[in-house]
C-alpha cells in the first residue's frame, strides 16, 4: 500500500519538548499492557446472533452500548478487553446476561415459559428484527403492515418472543379499525400484556371479521407507539409507523411476526423494532397489509478501539506528556474480508520538533507528523481526517513509530529504564491526552499508583482522577 500522506495544519513549536527525568521509578519488570483476552464460546442454536459488550451498554434503560463482537453459533473466538473490565453482557435472542471478566462458555439456549416456542423458532424471529440495524427502510417508515381481516371469521393467538434487550418494560395493546377511523382518540386499546410477561407467554385476541389489527406498546402510562402511521401522527406528532408485522415460513407454517419500536426520532431512536417482539398466529392465516423488506444481517466482527500514544524520544525517555503524536484507531476483523482487516486511524494531536512516521505491525503508512497540534491550551482543535487501510489479518497489531533516528513499537523501553515505555495503548477512544510538557503522571495522579502497584492494581487509572487543566479540552 502506498504510504499516506497527512497534512496538518497547525503551528510549529521553535523548541523541541524539554526534557525531565525526574520520574520517581517503580520496580523493575513491569506489564505495561492495559488490555487482556478472553475466549468466547457458544455452542447454541445454529445462527443465533450474539453480542458481547464491555461493561454496562444500557443508557435511562435504552441498549445504546456498541458490541466488541457480533457472532453467529456456533462459534469460539477471542477478543480483547480492557484490563479494567468488571462486568460483560452477552445479548442472545433478546436476552441479555451478564458475566464477571473472563472466558465466556454458552451451551445453553432461551429461557421461557412452556411454550411451543423453539430455540430455532425464537433465533428465527429475532433475526427478522436484528439489534442495532436498521429493520425497514427510509421509504417504508409511514407504511402501514397492520393486519387485514376479511369476511370470514378469524381467530387470532399472540405469544411474547422478547424484547431485543431493552430494559424497559413494554406493555402491549391491540385494536381494531376501519378506514373510516381517524382518531386515536375513538380506538378501544385493549391490554394485552402488561410488561411482566416471560418469552412463550400466549395469549387468545379473539375472533374477528371486516376490520384491520393494529397494536401499540407503551413503557409509561398515557403514552403510546402505534403501529397503524396516522394514529402517531396524532398523538406523537410524526408520521410514522412503531409496528412491523412481517410473515415469516418456518418448519413449513406461516406465522406472522410483530416487531414494536418504542422511541420516535426525538428520543432513542434506534430503528431496530425490536423492543417488543411477538409472534402471531390465526386462522385462517391473516396478511399484513404490506409486506415490509426484511434487512440483511450484519456478518460476523470482532472490534477493538483505543488510542495509541508516543513518546518520541527515543531511546531516551523524554518529557513523558505522551502528546508527541497521538493517534485514535479502530481494527474490525469482519468474517466477509479474509485474511485482512480494517483499520481507521486518527492523528488526534502532534506534540514534537521530530519528523514522525507512524506504521503498525513494521510498516509505515503515516509520514510528516511534526509540531506542535491539539497540544495547547486554548489552541483551537485541529479537525484530521480518518484514514481507512487494510492490515493483513495478524495475531496482534503493534504501533510503531519513527523518529528519524530510531523506530520503536508497543513492546519497546527507553534506555533510562526498563520501566519506562515510550508508547502507550489506551482502551478507550474519549481518553484526554496531556497538555504539551504535562507529564501523564501529573495528570493522571492514579498512574503513579498503577506503576507503583506493579502495573497489578488502578488498571482503570486512565478513566479515574484527571486534572482538565492539564488535559487538552478543545
Amino acid at each position: 500500500m502506498k504510504k499516506l500522506l497527512l497534512l496538518f495544519v497547525g503551528i510549529f513549536a521553535l523548541l523541541s519538548c524539554e526534557v525531565k527525568n525526574s520520574y520517581q521509578e517503580p520496580e523493575a519488570g513491569k506489564d505495561f499492557s492495559l488490555v487482556d483476552e478472553i475466549s468466547v464460546s457458544v455452542n447454541t442454536t445454529e445462527n443465533t446472533r450474539c453480542l458481547l459488550y464491555v461493561g454496562d451498554p444500557y443508557v435511562d434503560g435504552h441498549l445504546v452500548g456498541e458490541p466488541i463482537l457480533i457472532g453467529y453459533a456456533p462459534f469460539t473466538e477471542t477478543v480483547r478487553i480492557p484490563k479494567a473490565t468488571d462486568k460483560l453482557y452477552l445479548l442472545m435472542n433478546g436476552q441479555m446476561s451478564t458475566y464477571s471478566k473472563g472466558d465466556i462458555v454458552v451451551n445453553k439456549g432461551v429461557t421461557r415459559a412452556e411454550s411451543e416456542l423453539s430455540d430455532a423458532l425464537i433465533t428465527a424471529i429475532n433475526n427478522f428484527y436484528p439489534e442495532g440495524i436498521r429493520n425497514t427502510p427510509s421509504d417504508c417508515y409511514t407504511e402501514c403492515s397492520d393486519l387485514i381481516v376479511g369476511s370470514e371469521e378469524t381467530e387470532v393467538w399472540i405469544t411474547y418472543v422478547g424484547n431485543g434487550g431493552a430494559h424497559l418494560n413494554n406493555s402491549l395493546y391491540y385494536y381494531t379499525y376501519t378506514d373510516e377511523v381517524n382518531d386515536y382518540r375513538d380506538l378501544d386499546m385493549k391490554l394485552v400484556f402488561d410488561g411482566t410477561q416471560t418469552i412463550g407467554s400466549k395469549i387468545a385476541l379473539g375472533k374477528f371479521t371486516n376490520c384491520k389489527i393494529g397494536f401499540a406498546c407503551s413503557y409509561s402510562s398515557g403514552l403510546y407507539r402505534y403501529s397503524t402511521p396516522r394514529f402517531n401522527l396524532g398523538h406523537n406528532d410524526i408520521l410514522l409507523t412503531s409496528g412491523v408485522i412481517r410473515t415469516l415460513v418456518f418448519g413449513g407454517k406461516e406465522y406472522q411476526t410483530l416487531g414494536m419500536e418504542d422511541q420516535i426520532p426525538s428520543g432513542w431512536f434506534d430503528q431496530d423494532y425490536n423492543d417488543l417482539l411477538c409472534l402471531i398466529e390465526s386462522t385462517p392465516t391473516l396478511k399484513p397489509e404490506i409486506e415490509i423488506p426484511v434487512p440483511e444481517l450484519d456478518p460476523s466482527k470482532i472490534v477493538w478501539q483505543g488510542m495509541w500514544l508516543f513518546e518520541d524520544n527515543y531511546p531516551s525517555q523524554g518529557d513523558y506528556d505522551f502528546n508527541d503524536v497521538v493517534v485514535r484507531f479502530r481494527i474490525e476483523e469482519s468474517a466477509n474480508i479474509k485474511n485482512e482487516v480494517l483499520a481507521y486511524i486518527q492523528v488526534m494531536a502532534t506534540g514534537a520538533n521530530f519528523n514522525n512516521s507512524f506504521g503498525i505491525n513494521g510498516k509505515i503508512y503515516v509520514e510528516n507528523l511534526t509540531g506542535y497540534m491539539n497540544v495547547r491550551k486554548g489552541s483551537s482543535r485541529v479537525e484530521t481526517e480518518v484514514i481507512q487501510i487494510t492490515l493483513p489479518k495478524a495475531s496482534e497489531y503493534i504501533p510503531m513509530l519513527n523518529n528519524g533516528k530510531a523506530t520503536f513499537d508497543l513492546n519497546s523501553y527507553n534506555v533510562h529504564s526498563a520501566d519506562f515505555p515510550n508508547v502507550l495503548e489506551i482502551p478507550s477512544v474519549d481518553f484526554k491526552w496531556c497538555l504539551e510538557n504535562i507529564r501523564i503522571d501529573e495528570a493522571y495522579p492514579m498512574y503513579t499508583k498503577w506503576a507503583d502497584s506493579g502495573c497489578k492494581s488502578y488498571t482503570d487509572w486512565y478513566k479515574g482522577e484527571r486534572k482538565d487543566d492539564m488535559v487538552y479540552m478543545e
